[in-house]
């Protein structure tokens, strides 16, 4: 059985995250975003979106599953009618994001049956899949299947429908299927009998609109008779890339290869240094180090007993990551607990959590909104001990999490967030080339 996060924000019936920004506000947004607009060129460019429809674990059950179909064909045709309804170029195309105690999702998105220990059942030359964008902006959701599944995961959460729209709310979709692309367990009673249960004590896992990497397909487990949506992803290689879901100009933000306890003037690179001065020092060295535009203009976010770490932040700047994704279009966007994407990019470039972790907590002692949260900043920031605690975050969180998340004791070992107080108009170390399918160095 399943065990959800430990978040301040758990998921559970009559969950309620801070208010998503209502449509009107999210359309407003949307003039700083430099999307690619997928459109016509859609037989060309892959795409990836959720289900409109929710409903059990039996998708034979589903009003939009064609009659008689069961178990994946029955999800597969889910998908399809959605895509048509939609005027999707492809419908045909598209399959969900599902294994079974039989077929595999890495398989069945390459349109092959079989496991992926069985090369897709003897299959000669796989052919590949990806890359993708997301339905409704066109941004760069993931890269090839490889880079999906084996470098960055995806770019950006899994939030629009076949429609463009946004999913209303924070949510989970079925998936049964682990961070490789495997069947989470090859028994048919772990995959809610094949996709043909909705029995309330059976569980199978999930993945989530809200985050990236590893979690976007392992991200809870639930009961296969609770209503959740499905991942669906037009199969095929595209023979166009995606443009990445920018913000321009922007300031960057990042999240440090280093590690320390809730005492900063302990970590390498503070300086002899304390408390937040020490947490800047460590961000000016990792962003000097590795070449980032005006080092000394990166502040730790932290907050401590006395100062909101949002106060740290200029109200009128964007921020992007190191591979052009962008956060927020504001200080007000990154505090109304929802990014456009999670900040989980280290200096290097690498994606958080990287196996065999399987989450990324970051120091914070901050709330959703910015604020402090006196008693959880490790006693601003010099203690290492296990009975004084700080908030961490989520790196890997595009929710309110990705700061407020849940308290660790300040001996605990975790990164830092890094946020840049200048605009970048280019930067042209990520931007001389594509990131594509790029395998960064650790």
């Amino acid at each position: 059985m399943f065990t959800p996060v430990t978040s301040r924000y758990p998921i559970q019936p009559g969950r309620r995250f801070p208010a998503r920004p209502p449509p009107a506000r999210l359309a407003a947004l949307g003039f700083a975003l430099c999307l690619a607009v997928v459109g016509s060129a859609g037989a060309q460019t892959r795409q990836v979106f959720v289900s409109s429809a929710s409903g059990s674990a039996n998708f034979s059950s589903w009003p939009s599953a064609t009659p008689g179909a069961v178990g994946l064909e029955a999800a597969d045709s889910i998908c399809r009618n959605l895509a048509t309804t939609a005027g999707l170029a492809r419908p045909d195309a598209f399959r969900a994001w599902l294994s079974d105690s039989l077929d595999d999702a890495w398989c069945r998105v390459q349109d092959v049956t079989g496991t992926r220990d069985s090369a897709c059942d003897g299959a000669t030359a796989l052919p590949g899949a990806g890359p993708w964008a997301r339905i409704g902006d066109g941004g760069r959701w993931g890269g090839r299947l490889t880079a999906l599944i084996e470098q960055q995961g995806p770019l950006l959460p899994l939030d629009r429908t076949e429609l463009g729209a946004p999913v209303p709310d924070l949510d989970l979709y079925w998936t049964g299927t682990d961070e490789t692309g495997r069947a989470y367990d090859r028994l048919a009673s772990e995959l809610c009998a094949d996709w043909t249960s909705n029995a309330a004590g059976a569980f199978t896992l999930l993945g989530s609109t809200f985050e990236t990497r590893l979690n976007w397909t392992t991200s809870f487990g639930g009961s296969c008779g609770a209503w959740r949506h499905l991942v669906c992803l037009e199969t095929g290689v595209g023979a166009i890339q995606p443009q990445v879901a920018t913000l321009g100009p922007a300031a960057l933000a990042f999240v440090t290869s280093r590690v320390g306890s809730g005492n900063l003037a302990s970590w390498p690179g503070a300086d002899g240094l304390s408390g937040l001065a020490a947490a800047d020092a460590v961000c000016h060295r990792e962003a000097a180090a590795f070449h980032l535009p005006s080092p000394l203009t990166f502040v730790a976010w932290l907050s401590t007993s006395t100062l909101d770490a949002s106060s740290r932040l200029p109200t009128g700047l964007a921020w992007r990551r190191l591979d052009g994704t962008g956060i927020a279009a504001g200080r007000a966007d990154l505090l109304d607990g929802r990014l456009a994407a999670p900040i989980n990019q280290i200096p290097a470039g690498a994606y958080l959590p990287q196996p065999p972790e399987w989450t990324a907590p970051m120091w914070t002692g901050t709330a959703f909104d910015g604020t402090r949260l006196p008693g959880e900043t490790c006693l601003d920031w010099t203690s290492t001990s296990d009975v004084d605690s700080g908030l961490v975050g989520s790196a890997n969180s595009a929710a309110a999490d990705w700061t407020d998340g849940r308290p660790f004791p300040c001996s605990a070992l975790v990164p830092l967030y890094c946020f840049s107080t200048a605009e970048m108009l280019f930067w042209g170390i990520f931007e001389s080339g594509d990131a594509l399918d790029w395998s960064p160095h650790t």
